[in-house]
């Protein structure tokens, strides 16, 4: 050390190299007498005795140069030097070293300041837990966390430091003053009254967040990490006085919200908040440009301007989805929700590519109102109405000039849906979903047949019904021989009415109760039209495919929502919550549909690749591969007419004995 002082020009009053271009704190006069600082969580008893001690003794102040002197810690270890009062005082710095869980010292309050060469100064005023009021201060609490008991020690520190602007590194102390000394009750404080607060290893919580990154479920998480670190620390201590080497249930709630604010969201404000911050017209701030390529219309929920939220969202995969296999073709449409922790509907708009698999072109979202009840009812007509025609008009037009038009659509028994899209495409055809179609007749038949004891009686009733009902469902293409199969179906169970046992006029009651339920779907030949065989004749017509390529249920698009609330999303659920709205868009938009265009195009490659191994090229074929354990390396010597032994290189075993016997043979033959 010596030598290394010999060496600077002006010895131990040199100014450390580092801070040589670090202007110093200007110099302002210290009242040592000076107010209590109003961030100290004090009880009135403390306060009062912190002033009458600053009053008769004053406050302590070191003030420091950036001289070797002042700042080198290894340099004649004194109490007055910088690091030396900084690390007698149990201080700790963020950012710059691990803190001890048992230091008594805590942060109140924080102020940074910009200096030259991006380098930061800090001022921070730091108290000690046994003095500190939990009811008192901005961060008050009924019941005391901190692990140390109050007994009234009137120890604070001002602390005055300089740092690396990259990692916030502390390079330099100017300035500590404060009451430095611990009281005796202090002192004698050498047990907790609660556990402490022991944060999780900087490493082990690295790699919990790869696992999750990696989409681990959280029920495999611990497990994952106790076997990581049981490797990492052999010694199976669960920690020492700085951290924690194993992972807790509320460890989670941490890491998820790192990887939150890795998706750019921000889980201190609410969803509302993040989503008109990502989609605004003014200075929009989304985490992905692919946020702002993806909304069609963003509607805020503002009071009383609006009384909803809404957002149409279609990824450039989907939008050409649309455009390739929905325009002028047929679009399947359902409206579901449950699907996150909002009170939000969610309508799915989806086709069918060449091999029938269905693929979204279009979400849209809208939440209920304030006033509703029931969020699945929130919703009429023409809020459908508006929404469908707000994604006609964002969809714009293709190559040719045409608007995107939808000629066929299968719904469920939705009354608004269908009017809705009536009205913007007059021209289409409204298939009904035949499985919805089959679930109403079922309910009907369940609430009629009621009347029939339960047993064969009832299950006749229903299987010569169900026939009737197949018949019409899959077999009938025209209207009047509906009708005439509905006319002889009520007479034959008129019929049966007439009978004189109980049994019979029961099972009579109830199948023509049921049918005169059932001739409402029967009396408006539009409405039959729709649910027939005939409908599906007529759209196969139109598009000009095969009856059996036109879809005649939802069960697609019914298949997606069970995925989109389960299956996709499973790797990012929370111990199986619902996701928040903001979430679910945000990973909707840049993982969850690009991941599920990237599998189609797996597939897609997939099949191709078993459809060229289905037929053999012409060419010369390749030799078959030889396995390793039947290859002999020979050594052939020219000048030699036999082969040696000891050239031979083979597999152990009965087939190398064998090989060894025919090649000792061969050679006794070719002998001179």
């Amino acid at each position: 050390m010596q030598q290394a002082l010999a060496r600077l020009p002006f010895g131990e009053q040199s100014a450390v190299p580092a801070l040589a271009s670090i202007s110093t704190m200007r110099s302002s006069s210290f009242d040592p007498h000076g107010p209590v600082p109003k961030c100290l969580r004090l009880s009135d008893s403390s306060l009062k005795a912190m002033e009458v001690h600053i009053k008769n003794v004053g406050l302590e102040h070191h003030r420091f140069t950036y001289s070797v002197k002042d700042q080198i810690l290894s340099y004649e270890a004194q109490p007055d030097r910088a690091f030396q009062l900084f690390t007698q005082l149990g201080i700790h710095i963020p950012a710059d070293s691990e803190r001890d869980v048992q230091s008594k010292m805590s942060i109140q309050k924080t102020d940074k300041k910009a200096l030259q060469n991006e380098k930061t100064r800090a001022t921070r005023h730091i108290q000690c837990q046994c003095g500190t009021d939990n009811t008192a201060g901005r961060h008050a609490s009924k019941k005391r966390q901190m692990p140390w008991k109050n007994v009234g020690c009137l120890v604070w520190v001002k602390l005055v430091t300089v740092h690396e602007p990259e990692h916030g590194n502390m390079i330099a102390i100017d300035e500590i003053s404060g009451i430095l000394d611990h009281s005796e009750a202090c002192s004698n404080q050498i047990e907790m009254d609660r556990n402490p607060t022991v944060p999780l290893n900087a490493e082990l919580r690295d790699h919990a967040l790869a696992l999750l990154r990696k989409h681990v479920p959280v029920s495999l998480l611990q497990s994952e990490c106790a076997a990581w670190a049981n490797e990492k620390w052999p010694s199976g201590i669960p920690g020492d006085r700085y951290s924690r080497y194993y992972l807790t249930a509320y460890d989670t709630c941490s890491l998820y919200r790192t990887i939150a604010q890795e998706l750019g969201i921000s889980q201190r404000t609410s969803a509302e908040e993040n989503l008109d911050k990502w989609f605004r017209r003014d200075k929009p701030q989304p985490p992905s440009p692919i946020l702002t390529e993806s909304c069609f219309h963003y509607q805020a929920h503002i009071k009383p301007v609006s009384d909803r939220f809404e957002i149409i969202i279609s990824t450039p995969e989907m939008k050409e989805s649309a455009w390739k296999y929905g325009h002028n073709q047929q679009v399947l449409m359902d409206l579901t929700f449950g699907f996150s922790s909002a009170r939000a509907l969610l309508v799915i708009l989806l086709v069918l590519n060449s091999e029938n698999t269905g693929i979204p072109i279009c979400f849209i979202i809208f939440t209920a109102r304030d006033t509703a009840k029931a969020t699945h009812a929130d919703y009429d007509t023409q809020i459908l109405t508006d929404l469908l025609e707000r994604f006609k008009k964002s969809m714009g037009t293709n190559n040719l000039g045409e608007a995107f038009n939808i000629a066929v659509a299968n719904t469920d028994n939705d009354v608004r849906e269908r009017t809705a899209l009536s009205t913007l495409w007059p021209s289409i055809l409204l298939i009904l979903c035949m499985f919805h179609i089959w679930q109403s007749w079922r309910n009907g038949l369940n609430r009629c047949l009621a009347c029939i004891p339960k047993g064969p009686d009832r299950q006749a009733v229903r299987s010569h019904l169900g026939k009737f009902l197949m018949r019409l469902l899959k077999e009938i293409t025209d209207h009047e021989e509906a009708r005439t199969l509905y006319i002889a179906e009520v007479a034959f169970w008129k019929q049966e009415g007439r009978k004189r046992d109980s049994i019979s006029k029961k099972q009579a009651k109830g199948a023509l109760a049921f049918l005169k339920y059932f001739e409402l779907y029967l009396k408006v030949k539009a409405y039959w039209f729709s649910w027939s065989p005939a409908g599906a004749i007529e759209a196969a017509r139109q598009l000009r495919l095969p009856i059996k390529c036109i879809a005649r249920t939802n069960n697609p698009l019914e298949s997606f929502n069970g995925r989109i609330k389960n299956k996709y999303w499973q790797p990012y659920q929370h111990s199986g919550r619902l996701p928040r709205i903001d979430l679910w868009i945000r990973l909707t938009i840049t993982d969850i549909m690009p991941d599920f265009f990237e599998k189609l195009k797996r597939t897609k490659k997939l099949e191709n690749y078993y459809h060229g191994l289905r037929t053999i090229q012409t060419g010369d074929p390749k030799p078959p591969a030889q396995s390793s354990t039947l290859v002999a390396e020979l050594s052939f010597d020219d000048s030699a007419d036999t082969l040696s032994d000891s050239s031979l290189t083979l597999a152990s075993g009965d087939i190398a004995a064998c090989i060894l016997v025919n090649i000792t043979a061969l050679s006794t033959s070719l002998s001179p």
